[in-house]
């Protein structure tokens, strides 16, 4: 199929948010954060929010990739530049949302300020939002590109779409003259390894501490690839 990678939009808002929502469904995590899962009434907010955010922020590009013959979007793709000395953007969603942005009053008290949304388990919300931190800390003093998020429907997958769309994001980093960073996610370590990219760091979190006994699950790792 063809598709064509575009500048998302404000318009675009309803179908990114959608699609960064799909994205989370799957997450092992996910499933221990939020309280009632799936609790989409708790989910939905948290990731529009977090997309709206990044359309207004000067230093976040947001792409959609659009299939030319039904005009539906497939997919989207989040980068954003960090530079040493700006206030740092740790996924405080490891993922709760894979984007930033992240609000609410939430409840159970905060880390340095910062409440966890409501409908998340607050212990573990903050435990990743400081293992995140430790993470963006490995770039704190470089300037870089981070790609923030990306997500195909998996009818545009192993088309060559997400090659494309890091193949951009490699291209700006060095024109730049910077480095391109990403924390990935169990599933997607693989496709950035085989992309060229190289573990500089990682933060573990055993979902067995959180989860209901026997329930399956285990260790999940996010890794800060450069």
């Amino acid at each position: 199929p063809t598709n064509t990678i575009h500048p998302a939009t404000l318009s675009d808002l309803p179908a990114i948010a959608n699609l960064v929502h799909a994205s989370k469904q799957h997450l092992p995590i996910n499933h221990v954060l939020f309280k009632d899962w799936p609790n989409e009434a708790g989910q939905k907010p948290i990731y529009t929010a977090a997309v709206e955010g990044a359309f207004k922020n000067p230093d976040v590009e947001s792409f959609k990739v659009v299939d030319d013959a039904s005009g539906e979007v497939v997919g989207e793709f989040v980068l954003s530049r960090k530079k040493p000395g700006l206030k740092g953007n740790a996924d405080a969603d490891a993922d709760a949302g894979g984007t930033k942005g992240e609000g609410g009053d939430g409840t159970g008290g905060g880390v340095g300020g910062v409440q966890a949304p409501d409908g998340m388990v607050p212990e573990l919300y903050h435990l990743i939002v400081k293992r995140c931190a430790n993470l963006a800390n490995v770039m704190k003093d470089t300037d870089h590109f981070e790609i923030t998020h990306i997500f195909l429907i998996p009818s545009a997958r192993k088309h060559g779409i997400g090659s494309r769309l890091i193949q951009m994001a490699k291209q700006r980093a060095k024109e730049a003259g910077v480095a391109l960073w990403v924390v990935a996610e169990p599933e997607t370590r693989s496709f950035f390894d085989k992309m060229g990219f190289e573990e500089m760091d990682h933060a573990d979190f055993d979902l067995t501490e959180w989860a209901a006994e026997k329930s399956g699950y285990g260790l999940f790792r996010l890794s800060g690839m450069l």
